[in-house]
């Protein structure tokens, strides 16, 4: 399953999975991605998104949805190819 699809399920049932809010969303997760390790695996980006809530903008439901997407992955999957996975 590609990223963005795995973005699009976590948002899915949630006020994130309304397509304006996805664009900001999809940013989030983008610039998250460029500020973190490339090497970082996927399930050290769930968990320093659900820890660290300067590590994303916006409310804790926000937070959830993005650390529900890292966490749809192997938790050895790097952080270089979640970012390349987000590239539309």
């Amino acid at each position: 399953m590609s990223a963005l699809k795995r973005l699009d399920a976590a948002a899915e049932g949630t006020i994130f999975a309304d397509p304006d809010r996805m664009i900001g969303l999809r940013a989030s997760v983008r610039t998250f991605l460029r500020q973190t390790h490339p090497e970082a695996p996927a399930f050290e980006c769930a968990g320093i998104v659900r820890c660290h809530p300067e590590a994303i903008s916006g409310t804790s439901a926000r937070r959830a949805v993005i650390a529900e997407f890292f966490e749809s992955f192997p938790d050895a999957t790097p952080a270089a190819e979640i970012a390349a996975g987000m590239e539309v």
